[in-house]
């Protein structure tokens, strides 16, 4: 049978197609094979692990320390111990010692820790050693290594370290405070100011009000002032101690003389001769006055050296006071003013 030419055209056509498409894909497939091609792997020798080790049981050892070893240490401080693993309690406490030598108790919170209070306070400002001795023993039955020291430093005694006025002072402002600075606080932050006690006592006595300016500083204010021309001698509460349990280092006192009552000014000043018939006369001193010790000690003479009635009228410091004549004064009459000496601040 004969083909068409354009029959056997398009057969080579078809033929041609799928010729190219397989030559394509083995194109494809060759170049795949190609880039796979890397030969043979070379093989590994497997990781040697190390036999296991077998651990034994670890002696004990004191890991911690509370207070911090260095640290200052209150006078009734407890010292707690923190061990690696279960202790043998009874060895523990066998195995603990010190300079100066310990007496207490012991509490264990569990049995790697265990706490020492001292059976009475501390001596003060002393170094303090604990150690742990060797035969300390752990529940395995191991006991440590070697002994463990730790130092402290107890807090020091409580000292005054100011006073106002200071100590032998001489002609002190009656109205002066009166003042105890101590190095260590003795009052809580926030404690009700009514249940603190007092830092000193004042000989003789002396009215007014104290009060801690802060949890180490006391103040006295006498009112409405202290006597003029007095000794004074401030004793330290024997009972005061630091917040920390320091006692005092010793009774403290100190000593200050207040200034002599003195009269600063009067009205009318002497001499004067121009005075008004209902004038005044007053008297303005150089501290607080005993009202009644003034008005008992004045006197307002006329010429026939007769006194001249009247009423007192004194300011709120008690350092300006007026006498004011029951009536008019008389002219050209010559007036004296007296003020004994026995008048008192």
């Amino acid at each position: 049978m004969s083909v068409p030419i354009s029959s056997r055209a398009g057969i080579k056509m078809q033929f041609r197609r799928k010729y190219l498409v397989v030559v394509f894909l083995l194109g494809i497939l060759a170049a795949g094979c190609g880039t796979s091609d890397q030969g043979e792997p070379t093989p590994t020798e497997p990781t040697q692990m190390p036999p296991p080790v077998s651990v034994g049981p670890l002696p004990p050892a004191l890991v911690e320390a509370s207070p911090m070893p260095g640290s200052e240490l209150p006078l009734m401080g407890t010292i707690t111990l923190y061990f690696n693993q279960p202790m043998d309690r009874p060895s523990v406490e066998a195995a603990l010692s010190g300079e100066p030598m310990l007496s207490g108790s012991f509490h264990w919170l569990d049995d790697t820790s265990v706490s020492f209070t001292p059976s009475g306070p501390w001596l003060p400002d002393t170094e303090l050693a604990i150690t742990v001795g060797e035969t300390a023993q752990a529940v395995n039955g191991l006991t440590m290594q070697e002994p463990v020291s730790l130092t402290y430093k107890t807090v020091g005694y409580l000292k005054l370290t100011q006073s106002l006025p200071e100590e032998g002072t001489f002609d002190v402002d009656p109205t002066s405070a009166v003042v105890a600075a101590f190095n260590r606080p003795i009052v809580p932050l926030g404690a009700d100011p009514d249940t603190l006690p007092p830092a000193f006592s004042i000989d003789p006595p002396a009215p007014g009000r104290g009060e801690w300016l802060n949890t180490s500083t006391y103040i006295f204010y006498p009112i409405p002032g202290l006597d003029g021309g007095i000794t004074y001698t401030v004793r330290l509460n024997p009972g005061l101690s630091s917040t920390d349990d320091a006692p005092l280092e010793e009774a403290a006192a100190w000593s200050f003389s207040t200034a002599i009552p003195g009269l600063e000014s009067i009205d009318p000043a002497e001499g004067d001769s121009h005075v008004r018939l209902d004038a005044d006369i007053s008297l303005t001193f150089n501290q607080p006055m005993d009202r009644i010790s003034v008005e008992d000690n004045f006197s307002l003479l006329d010429s026939d050296s007769q006194p001249v009635a009247g009423s007192f009228e004194w300011d709120e410091d008690s350092t300006h006071v007026s006498f004011v004549p029951d009536g008019l004064l008389a002219r050209g009459v010559h007036y004296t003013i007296l003020l004994s000496a026995e008048a008192k601040g």
